[in-house]
């Protein structure tokens, strides 16, 4: 009893496997509602089937030369498969974003079993190859990209010889449509490099991939333009901004600069001192004028400071005192007593210093009639022309006697003076 109990259920089992099997769709149908296909002729609206049945039928065409192009078999196995794929193509048009009616597809395909048959016996590639051989007008007229109308029409064309050579090895020049669709299937799944499902390949199923609509592409020109506008905006109002602050900053340095240029001008100008005849100069002024106050400019010093050579910018030759103490402002080696002063081989001799304090003590002489001019000094410093002897200091008035004084309001300087005859007023201004 056990035993026959067991052999009835494998016996069930056994029958039941090849059903389930057969209920399998081999095909991948998800490509539908992603495809570029026009579906229109399939709305619920749409009255015309005839071109909704037309533009399934291309669309079910790419699924199966896929697989043709996987496993080598041109049709389905039986029947049942065939339906089942049929259910599995309802349910990919009726998902979202298609969402076309439900009875499309029984409508267009009320029996499944021509999706089995095929023509002239061929079910492999290889079945193909014996028929035809291994090249055909679909070779050059079907590759590459369909897209360009001439070469879709030359596809075509070479389509229906090669079914008709089909349908002639076949013998039964009736079944050319079935001819054609084993034809095309071959075209999309060997010849095309592209393969079935690559929109460049649309043309051998009689598909005009569909562009996006007019509306998202609307509005995909908005968001850019929007884009486009908001980045040029952000890039202007930054030039504007950098524009606005350039300037203010040149507005800014100019007139600190005119402002510095008045305050140069105000402090060099000369301001003459009441009742001293003096000339009031800026310490720029005196600095541009001495170079800084170089030390090739220097022609003397004194217990309060040195004195340098300098040009002022009307080119007026001056002598400029920089109060200080001498030995911090004058070089080491301008102080320095390295020999005898004869001036032999001695960068710095005696004599030069000499030079400077006769120079100087002839520019301080109590007689102002015989000091020199500063162009005078100058030249005596530079050694352009010679010392001359430094006059006696005239005796007080107190001492004086008539061999020295003549007329009561004149006097005759020492002979070393070579007898110049001065007034008083000349003295010790």
């Amino acid at each position: 009893m056990w035993r026959s109990l067991c052999l009835l259920l494998s016996l069930l089992a056994f029958a039941a496997a090849p059903a389930s099997e057969a209920a399998t769709c081999p095909l991948d149908l998800t490509y539908v509602s992603t495809y570029p296909w026009d579906d229109t002729s399939c709305a619920v609206a749409a009255n015309n089937m005839s071109d909704c049945c037309q533009a399934l039928l291309s669309v079910y065409g790419i699924g199966a030369a896929q697989r043709l192009h996987d496993t080598g078999q041109f049709r389905l196995p039986d029947v049942a498969t065939s339906a089942a794929c049929l259910a599995d193509l309802q349910a990919n048009l009726s998902a979202a974003p298609l969402s076309l009616p439900s009875s499309i597809v029984s409508a267009c395909f009320p029996s499944p079993d021509r999706f089995v048959t095929t023509c002239a016996g061929v079910y492999t590639r290889a079945d193909w190859t014996a028929r035809l051989g291994n090249a055909t007008a679909l070779d050059s007229a079907c590759d590459g990209d369909l897209t360009d109308l001439s070469r879709c029409s030359n596809c075509l064309d070479a389509g229906m010889v090669v079914s008709s050579q089909l349908s002639a090895v076949n013998s039964n020049t009736s079944d050319i449509t079935t001819c054609f669709i084993v034809t095309i299937l071959y075209a999309s799944a060997f010849v095309n490099r592209y393969g079935p499902k690559d929109p460049r390949a649309a043309c051998i199923f009689g598909i005009t991939p569909t562009s996006p609509s007019s509306s998202d592409h609307d509005s995909s020109s908005s968001h850019s333009v929007a884009v486009y506008a908001s980045v040029f905006a952000a890039i202007a109002l930054v030039l504007a901004s950098s524009s606005i602050g350039l300037f203010l900053w040149l507005a800014r340095r100019r007139r600190k600069t005119m402002s510095d240029s008045a305050t140069w001008e105000r402090s060099s100008r000369l301001y003459f001192r009441p009742n001293t005849g003096s000339i009031c100069f800026d310490i720029k002024e005196l600095d541009k004028a001495t170079a800084s106050f170089s030390q090739r400019n220097l022609i003397g010093r004194g217990g309060f400071g040195v004195v340098y050579k300098g040009t002022l910018s009307d080119g007026s030759l001056v002598a400029v005192k920089k109060a200080g103490r001498a030995g911090e402002v004058l070089e080491a080696a301008l102080t320095r007593d390295d020999g005898d002063g004869d001036g032999g081989g001695n960068s710095n001799p005696k004599g030069i210093m000499e030079r400077f304090v006769l120079v100087g003590v002839l520019c301080a002489h109590v007689m102002v009639a015989l000091r020199p001019t500063i162009m005078e000094a100058l030249k005596m410093l530079e050694g352009d022309i010679e010392l001359p002897a430094i006059p006696d200091r005239p005796l007080p008035l107190s001492l004086a006697h008539g061999s020295v004084f003549a007329e009561g309001n004149t006097f005759s300087a020492s002979p070393t003076l070579h007898g110049p005859r001065l007034d008083t007023g000349d003295m010790l201004r």
